[in-house]
């Protein structure tokens, strides 16, 4: 039996697009997602409609305290108010199968999609033939130029369990969130590296000096300084590392700092949010009986756990050499944890900052509130 929580998201998440001309109804489909991923996207969701329960909560709270001489601490919930808007369905998902690909909740499937069938979960379930390859991880403008969710099988992903890839959607959310916002793509083109290279293959393929010694060193010293900060909850260690950082302008051509400070803002906070997800649910969240009974299922603690320690790990040792861009989603996603520390409603001004987590980091120290 579905829970309430999972229920409501879906009444909200299943857009039941309108098939496109020719797109053929099958009751006897020649495929079907299986029922493993059913219950992964399924259970992704519920994450997702428990999110929106406990910061509606907290929200309540907020309301409660505005106005009064409650402590900051008191006052500010674990929840900006900005992730109502950001938690919100729809979801476009195209998962990727072996043989096939399915399109859940898309508001304009395009005519690749040809035929569907019905699902009592996810209502209209579109169908192809595979074009892309098994193991993409990915959000872009996929279907009808609309930012979708494309995702193989966690099997054919470097995802080890059904937690981690479910968590990987609400991740994969943040960068539609990203995209779809007013004024990304202008942001996008208005950079320097986008004017140059005329497109958005830099993006991965940027050539920053990942084998400079000189950059590493200081990337390791940076890096120890933002690991104490988060681990202790120390503003002002924080604060001695944005210092530091500037030492970065020095030794990076402009081109490779707008790379970083790109990248740290757009991977490191999708980063960043999954991890504070993974940690507001696992003392709030019981998992479906068919997720837990899943051989690859994962404890929220556990995988909370991991993310930590693997942030830990590439900011103790940013081995550039080996993880090159990896470890700057490091970095942004341990900005975003500090700042959390610092001022929990710091995403609220996000969107304020294109591309820069340093600007938003000096607005952030204008904000005093208890250590």
């Amino acid at each position: 039996m579905r829970s309430f929580i999972l229920l409501l998201f879906l009444s909200l998440c299943s857009c039941q697009s309108i098939p496109h001309f020719g797109a053929q109804r099958m009751d006897n489909p020649p495929t079907k997602i299986r029922e493993i991923d059913k219950i992964r996207i399924l259970e992704a969701y519920k994450m997702v409609g428990t999110l929106f329960e406990i910061c509606a909560g907290e929200w309540k709270i907020d309301e409660k305290h505005r106005g009064t001489t409650a402590t900051p601490k008191k006052r500010l919930s674990k929840c900006p108010q900005v992730w109502e808007t950001w938690l919100k369905p729809p979801y476009p998902i195209l998962l990727i199968d072996d043989d096939f690909e399915f399109l859940l909740n898309h508001p304009q499937p395009d005519d690749s999609f040809n035929a569907f069938y019905d699902d009592e979960d996810f209502g209209h379930v579109y169908f192809r033939k595979r074009v892309l390859p098994k193991n993409l991880v990915a959000s872009y403008p996929a279907v009808s130029n609309i930012t979708t969710i494309v995702i193989g099988r966690r099997e054919n992903t470097s995802k080890k369990s059904s937690t981690t890839w479910a968590l990987t959607l609400i991740h994969e959310h943040i960068h539609q969130i990203q995209f779809e916002h007013p004024g990304y793509y202008s942001h996008l083109e208005a950079l320097k590296l986008y004017k140059k290279n005329k497109g958005s293959k830099w993006i991965l393929n940027h050539p920053f000096p990942y084998n400079d010694l000189m950059t590493e060193k200081l990337m390791e010293k940076l890096g120890n300084k933002l690991l104490a900060s988060i681990t202790k909850k120390d503003k002002k260690l924080f604060y001695e590392y944005m210092d530091l950082k500037r030492g970065l302008t020095k030794l990076l051509h402009k081109d490779d700092l707008e790379y970083l400070k790109f990248q740290t803002w757009q991977e490191g906070i999708a980063r960043y949010f999954e991890i504070i997800a993974a940690g507001l649910l696992k003392s709030h969240y019981k998992p479906s009986s068919d997720f837990k009974a899943l051989p690859d299922y994962e404890a929220l603690a556990q995988v909370h756990k991991a993310y930590l320690k693997e942030i830990g790990i590439l900011l103790r040792n940013p081995d550039l050499k080996t993880f090159k861009r990896v470890t700057f989603y490091a970095f942004g996603a341990a900005e975003g944890l500090a700042l959390h520390n610092i001022h929990p409603h710091w995403s609220n001004f996000y969107f304020d900052y294109y591309f820069d987590l340093d600007g938003l980091a000096n607005r952030m120290e204008m904000f005093k509130f208890e250590q």
